[in-house]
């Protein structure tokens, strides 16, 4: 009995993680169109570092989504932060952000999120 408890629990934790990953990437969507041009990434990205160290913490990157208009859920941030944050240093560099901007520019590659 305690078996099927387990994996039940163990099977709503992944599709849970599903659902808020899909959400994710349908937002990062949203926010990569949002975002006109290199100047006005440049911009939204120096106006979201409040503490100017060239990266984004979890707060910083809500800060920025919330600023092009993109409300997410926690679990949606969480997703997102760990999809940019290439190298699990626990910051998202304006390089991780630009290179997957960039990679994504013309709204190609599925689901927008590149892992």
């Amino acid at each position: 009995m305690l078996d099927w408890a387990v994996g039940g629990y163990m099977m709503f934790v992944g599709v849970t993680a599903i659902i808020a990953g899909l959400a994710a990437a349908k937002n990062l969507r949203l926010l990569k169109f949002s975002i006109k041009n290199e100047e006005d990434l440049k911009r939204k990205w120096e106006e979201a570092d409040v503490d100017g160290n060239g990266s984004l913490d979890v707060k910083e990157l809500t800060a920025f989504v919330q600023g092009a208009g993109i409300n997410m859920t926690t679990n949606e941030i969480a997703s997102t932060y760990m999809t940019l944050d290439k190298n699990f240093d626990e910051k998202i560099t304006y390089e991780e952000f630009y290179m997957w901007w960039m990679n994504h520019e013309d709204g190609q590659g599925g689901s927008g999120i590149s892992v």
